[in-house]
């Protein structure tokens, strides 16, 4: 499988690979893509509910927060 990159600049990284882990900000993984075997390509994110034992099935042992959030309840941030 090819995956397509975008630096900070817009410019695209490819590269050939067989698995895809994308982590948020906070280091939490949220999204797997693994090649099986050819032409099968197993694509899975954090609100599956299999993705944690996925995730343990490759090695990834890290815990993932998964909270929805209504940005209109949010109270506006003020500087301390």
């Amino acid at each position: 499988m090819r995956i397509e990159a975008h630096d900070r600049f817009g410019n695209p990284i490819n590269t050939e690979v067989t698995r895809v882990v994308v982590y948020d900000d906070h280091n939490n993984p949220i999204s797997v893509a693994v090649k099986q075997m050819e032409n099968w390509i197993y694509v899975g994110h954090c609100r599956d509910p299999e993705f944690r034992d996925f995730l343990e099935g490759m090695g990834i042992s890290a815990t993932y927060v998964l909270d929805i959030i209504d940005p209109k309840t949010l109270k506006p941030f003020k500087k301390p």
